[in-house]
């Protein structure tokens, strides 16, 4: 049997350096050293290597390691259900569903794995999935609306399968699967929210008192900190804010809540009980679970309580103070986070018109680009990614053209899809690969986004991209995002991203546009001409504003049609034209 414990340790060392690309050489070598072993890979540092992938989220890594893993014979339940675990979390849900209903049975008791506590994790995670796939199905639709309410209708199932899953691991245990019972509390509220309420369902406002006297019941130092998530979120559930901030307030900034943790309980908020900043509870909540998030991902937060003479439970959001470091960077404002989310709002998830998704674009004032279009808001996106012209279209990723696409916007809880009216200005994918495009309906931009002036300096600045990687929800790419090189048109950045990203806005430090995304690739070709980076690549958006100026300029230039000599009655040449 070969040995795993130097490329774990590598995995261990890079992953806390936030050094993704490290992390994938040596998952590539792991890989490649399970394939030569003609024994099962060694469960113990396979389980460390996935625990410290899953831990920074990194589950397409955590997939290629498990399915590795479980291809060269390892049958460790853990193993399989962190398998699932990243299936779900990169949307494969039905291979996930599947992988757990074999699972939950061989783990159950008299199966071929029988173990008590992996089976119930496996029950769990197929609520997590069936609760997915109804969020994933619903949520595009705006609350409150016919629309909704038939979708809601149409994927009750699913629900209902979340419902039964969680509650009946609860009820095996009550002190011990507390996740299970506030998961069931979660979608049982969901479920009244959108008009699905049923007789059968459990009590959820007296499984959530359960889980909260239970809780309380100890010292909070001695509640583990996942149940401390628990605890945030029955408070929410029970419309007790003042509790919920508490709870927070030793969940939050605890080291022991990685980014995995954080991340699935912002996902909760958002998703599930569907929290939005411009209202409580969430805006005295989320602020502060993405600042700590940010933190684990690659900038560093602080949460600063301001000094309090009363009791815990009078922390308020007015109260809490957060400043973020980005790497080596500076100290940023919590306002600089907001602004942030803020320009989530004019970024565009671009889709087929059957809705499956296939890249980014984002709104720009017209005025920003051209007189000709002053007072409009229009779309930019990658000519690779919407362009009318049949040879890109026949290229691969493949463009679509502009009639047979619509755009919506996550970040303006809008579900309407909106229509391309028509494209206005397109450079090909070898040259500066942009697209224009008007929309039917008239949007606004407010704010609009800001352009940068300058390009960014290599190896100080950094950038931050806003977008749909693998056509999932709207993310910022905050982490590993140093400018790596500039050459005008463009600039090379090591900010991570995935296919579905194409077409996102590049922000800089300040927040302002400074490019197109377009690319990326572990052997990007330098801008200087010699070897290689791994790195993405935008464009920079002056460029952009340039060509399409020049465009424009020149139409407005070009010289009227030659009128016609009239002719005069002092003429006398005779008229030839019968003899021509």
């Amino acid at each position: 049997m070969a040995d795993y414990t130097d490329l774990v340790t590598t995995i261990q060392q890079k992953a806390g350096a936030f050094d993704r690309s490290g992390v994938a050489a040596a998952c590539d070598e792991l890989v490649e050293r399970m394939q030569d072993d003609e024994s099962p890979a060694p469960v113990k540092p396979l389980k460390k290597a996935l625990g410290l992938l899953r831990n920074k989220r990194y589950f397409d890594l955590m997939v290629r390691v498990a399915d590795a893993a479980v291809q060269s014979g390892q049958d460790d339940p853990q193993i399989q259900r962190q398998l699932a675990q990243g299936l779900i979390d990169q949307g494969n849900l039905s291979a996930a569903i599947n992988l757990l209903t074999q699972l939950a049975s061989s783990t159950a008791p008299g199966g071929p794995l029988a173990n008590p506590a992996e089976h119930a994790e496996a029950r769990g995670l197929l609520g997590r999935a069936f609760k997915q796939a109804y969020v994933d199905a619903v949520n595009p639709r705006a609350p409150g609306t016919p629309e909704r309410a038939a979708r809601a209708r149409a994927n009750r199932k699913n629900l209902e399968r979340a419902i039964a899953a969680y509650h009946d691991v609860y009820e095996m245990d009550r002190e011990r699967h507390l996740w299970h019972g506030i998961n069931t509390v979660a979608c049982v509220c969901r479920a009244t929210r959108d008009g699905l309420a049923a007789d059968t369902h459990p009590d959820a406002r007296a499984i959530a008192a359960a889980i909260l006297d239970s809780l309380e019941s100890r010292a909070q130092g001695d509640v583990p900190v996942w149940d401390r998530a628990s605890a945030v979120e029955a408070c929410v559930a029970l419309d007790r804010l003042p509790q919920a901030l508490d709870w927070l307030a030793v969940y939050a900034p605890d080291p022991a809540a990685d980014a995995f943790e954080l991340a699935s309980t912002l996902r909760q908020m958002e998703e599930v009980w569907e929290l939005t900043p411009a209202g409580t509870p969430g805006s005295a909540i989320l602020p502060i679970l993405h600042s700590e998030l940010l933190k684990r991902e690659g900038g560093g937060v602080a949460l600063m309580p301001a000094p309090a003479a009363g009791a815990a439970s009078t922390l308020s959001q007015e109260r809490m103070a957060a400043e973020a470091l980005l790497g080596d960077t500076r100290f940023v404002s919590l306002e600089w986070y907001r602004t942030g989310l803020r320009r989530c709002e004019a970024v565009a998830r671009v889709e087929t018109q059957w809705g499956q998704a296939f890249g980014s674009g984002f709104l720009v004032r017209g005025d920003d680009l051209h007189p000709s279009f002053s007072g409009e808001v229009l779309l930019l996106t990658n000519a690779h990614v919407v362009s009318d012209d049949p040879v890109v279209q026949a290229g691969r990723p493949r463009a679509f053209p502009h009639d047979q696409v619509r755009v919506t916007f996550q970040g303006r809880d809008d579900a309407k899809k909106h229509e391309v009216k028509e494209l206005l200005w397109t450079s090909p994918p070898g040259e500066l690969d942009a697209t224009l495009l008007r929309l039917q309906d008239s949007l606004a931009a407010d704010p609009p986004y800001p352009l940068a002036i300058t390009l960014p300096v290599v190896d100080v600045d950094r950038v931050y991209v806003i977008g749909h990687p693998q056509g999932g929800p709207l993310s910022i790419s905050m982490q590993d995002n140093r400018v790596v090189d500039v050459h005008d048109p463009k600039i090379q950045y090591r900010a991570p991203t995935e296919p579905g990203s194409s077409g996102s806005p590049v922000f800089n430090q300040d927040w302002q546009l400074v490019a197109l995304h377009h690319a990326g690739s572990t052997e990007m070709p330098r801008l200087g001409g010699q070897g290689v980076v791994e790195a993405n690549e935008g464009i920079w958006i002056n460029a952009v504003v340039a060509a399409i100026r020049q465009k424009y300029d020149a139409a407005a230039r070009k010289p009227a049609p030659a009128r016609r000599r009239a002719a005069t009655t002092t003429s006398r040449r005779p008229d030839r034209r019968k003899s021509r």
